[in-house]
């Protein structure tokens, strides 16, 4: 049953979901279209799954993790401080991601998503606040090595079967449809599981995360890639672009933009949910988030927030498309 205090905010969903279907539509209708294999079909979709499983598991664990924290009796400053380990662990595993190669991209991929899996099930024990910390850490990790082996795995494959090179375009021009699918099914899953409590949420990010493993362990072909460590490769890229940010002024300034940009995204991916929360009725005020936890649809609040990013994307492509002709 929903609240009539929070039909605004599934009424966006609705408004928000249908627009970007509708976009999606006329985004298809003017793809060109591109004649493969039954073969690289089945490997396209074979991708495609897993990689829509995962996207679909994290945006519902980024949509309830103030909800989730505040289910578990931790006031804003713990809570601040559990959302500074995570961005500060996703940093550090992607730094050390570039430096220790553990393997093959498959193996990688599938591990990516057993630590989502394994950092919610440290919430479990949540009465913990260094079980909580333990979990962002991990979760951290998970972070770092999806956004970074799920395309080298579709790249290294696509190029080792021997498929031509706009078959790969077109796998990419797929991704922001599987992720639109992904922003508008985020929303009712988590919130369905929302309402049994922190528990449904956090359990069904579990099983997401372990149905993505077993989905690309029994689908995806493993790929030979043997550990490496490229301390010296990692330590010559940072060289260069050090001396490139001191030495070319337009680098330099991309990076600060590019820096600023992330940095207010970061601290709104954080702050829209407080926001939310004490300037709903009823709020004691931010210095008493563990005497009220009142119920709000944070799954389809997020969801909306990332239905809105995919229709930009989408009426971006279609303004670009019309400039072109």
């Amino acid at each position: 049953m929903i609240d009539s205090d929070h039909s605004f905010f599934y009424m966006c969903y609705a408004g928000m979901a249908v627009a970007l279907i509708v976009s999606y539509l006329k985004i298809k209708s003017t793809e060109g279209v591109t004649i493969t294999t039954k073969e690289f079909k089945k490997f396209q979709y074979g991708f495609l799954g897993g990689y829509g499983t995962i996207i679909t598991a994290e945006l519902i664990a980024v949509g309830s993790f103030f909800f989730i924290m505040m289910n578990l009796a931790l006031d804003i400053e713990q809570i601040t401080k559990v959302y500074i380990t995570t961005i500060v662990s996703t940093t550090v595993w992607g730094i050390l991601i570039e430096i220790f190669d553990i393997g093959s991209r498959r193996t990688k991929c599938a591990l990516s998503a057993l630590l989502y899996g394994l950092s919610m099930f440290f919430l479990y024990f949540g009465g913990h606040y260094e079980m909580v910390l333990l979990s962002r850490v991990v979760f951290g990790a998970a972070s770092a090595l999806h956004h970074s082996s799920f395309e080298a795995y579709i790249i290294h494959q696509h190029t080792i079967l021997g498929f031509p090179d706009d078959w790969l375009s077109q796998t990419f021009s797929m991704l922001p449809h599987v992720m639109a699918i992904a922003a508008i099914a985020s929303g009712p899953i988590g919130q369905l599981s929302a309402t049994v409590g922190p528990s449904g949420c956090i359990t069904v990010i579990i099983i997401l995360s372990l149905v993505t493993v077993g989905y690309i362990l029994v689908n995806w072909d493993k790929d030979t890639n043997p550990p490496r460590f490229m301390y010296s490769n990692f330590l010559y890229t940072m060289t260069n672009t050090i001396s490139s940010i001191k030495t070319n002024a337009t680098i330099r300034n991309i990076i600060l933009v590019g820096a600023f940009f992330e940095a207010s995204v970061i601290i709104f991916s954080f702050y829209w949910a407080p926001w939310l929360k004490f300037e709903s009725p009823g709020s004691p005020g931010f210095g008493a988030l563990h005497e009220v936890v009142s119920f709000l649809p944070y799954e389809i609040i997020f969801s909306c927030y990332i239905c809105a990013s995919m229709l930009g994307n989408y009426l971006f492509q279609m303004y670009s498309a019309g400039g072109d002709e």
